[in-house]
């Protein structure tokens, strides 16, 4: 009896994709499939742009058929820029294709947009040498953007209500993180004064508040209220946003763990029992006793810290310092090679790394050495880091000197131990 089709049929001892014919190949000791057998023998011409037997590759990796050997690939000028264009026929050039099918798009999504200068404004954007004209997904991104416009143009009545407040306030800082290519743009179109601290302030005010709408529900609520208000109120300290986060952190935890709605009923029984679950807030609970002091009487304390042994502390800092230059020697990555420069820097001349971020082009001299922060802090850095100094840090740049995704916004702390801590 003879046998069916799909009993004829079997695996390729290649790829293992089931096939029913199959053929020799040089290479291979064994029948392949007729896939595999035409995989490396034939390939899409340079030349004609057909898909045909293969005869050889050029240098640059360009697939050449036997008809067209010897002969040199085809090229037109392109209609719009006057550019040698591959292929023959007169069709626009990459760059040009996508700028002429930007430009339909951007027409269609101006619909969107009603009062005048948001129009104009959106207009200019489109035509903007900032935008990335290479990238083949341009045409599907001036739909988003045209989102950020029309939010803008629903919300604002005219160009000089939008600065960095405004902006915060309509996108948020996940929105403003994604439409950064635009608040670019309108920071450099509407000279808008942009401050990273300030954009950094308004980010934590807004979790410190989301915190306590997720607490309000609860019967130790109103301390925390009374706490926030009382750290407010010591102008003295000037404490940023993010420390005073820790802080009602540290104490909201705290209060959890006790479940108590009275200051007076907080012991040190409480405080030692948290503090072995958490032995890393203690530091950021001591404000939050000295405010129970004040407004209870009660003395709770956290445990003394134990003094370290600072020989055994600078060695491994001397070692964790010869493992980053090391690293630093050897990378040839523009990313890594500023984080670790920074990382050594910080550590170094134990210098916080969000100041070291901070840095702009006033805060640095170079001469002999280079100076960070010159008629204040006049560090000096040594001679051995200068010549990596001078050649990771962006120092043409008249803003930050270790940019991020733009010119008004350094590289971010996560970028920088993203890069460290990596193997």
């Amino acid at each position: 009896m003879n046998a069916g089709p799909a009993e004829r049929a079997k695996p390729c001892l290649n790829c293992g994709r089931t096939s029913k014919r199959f053929g020799r190949k040089e290479g291979f000791p064994y029948l392949v499939c007729e896939s595999c057998r035409r995989r490396q023998s034939f390939a899409t011409c340079h030349v004609c742009r057909r898909y045909r037997r293969l005869h050889h590759k050029t240098a640059a990796g360009h697939a050449i058929c036997i008809d067209c050997d010897g002969i040199e690939p085809a090229s037109h000028i392109c209609p719009d820029c006057g550019g040698a264009t591959p292929g023959s026929g007169s069709a626009r050039c990459p760059t040009c294709s996508i700028r002429y099918r930007a430009a339909r798009r951007a027409a269609l999504n101006l619909e969107l947009l009603e009062q005048p200068w948001v129009r104009a404004l959106f207009s200019e954007f489109c035509t903007w040498d900032g935008l990335n004209w290479g990238a083949g997904a341009l045409v599907a991104r001036i739909d988003r953007y045209a989102l950020v416009f029309a939010q803008i143009d629903r919300r604002c009545n005219a160009p000089s209500q939008l600065d960095q407040d405004c902006l915060f306030a309509l996108f948020g800082a996940e929105g403003l993180r994604r439409a950064h290519v635009v608040v670019t743009f309108l920071t450099v179109r509407l000279s808008i004064v942009w401050s990273e601290q300030r954009r950094r302030d308004k980010v934590e005010m807004r979790r410190i508040q989301n915190m306590l709408d997720q607490w309000s529900g609860e019967p130790w609520s109103h301390i925390i209220k009374d706490f926030l208000d009382a750290q407010r109120c010591e102008a003295s300290k000037c404490l940023r946003p993010k420390t005073l986060r820790v802080y009602i952190n540290a104490a909201s935890r705290l209060l959890a763990y006790a479940d108590l709605d009275d200051l007076v009923a907080l012991s040190q029984y409480h405080v030692d029992g948290f503090l072995r679950s958490n032995p890393g807030q203690a530091a950021s609970l001591s404000p939050f006793l000295r405010f129970v002091l004040d407004r209870a009487g009660s003395h709770l304390s956290t445990p003394t810290k134990k003094s370290r042994d600072l020989a055994r502390h600078e060695k491994k800092l001397v070692g964790n310092l010869q493992g980053l230059w090391s690293r630093l020697e050897k990378t040839n990555r523009l990313a890594e090679g500023r984080a670790l420069l920074i990382e050594i820097v910080a550590k170094a001349y134990q210098i916080p790394t969000d100041r070291i971020l901070g840095l702009t082009r006033n805060d640095v001299t170079v001469g002999r050495t280079v100076t960070l922060w010159p008629g204040h802090s006049e560090i000096e850095l040594v001679p051995r880091l200068t010549p990596a100094f001078l050649r990771w840090a962006a120092l043409e740049n008249h803003g930050y000197i270790f940019p991020g995704r733009s010119q008004f916004r350094p590289l971010s702390y996560d970028a920088v131990r993203h890069h460290v801590v990596k193997s």
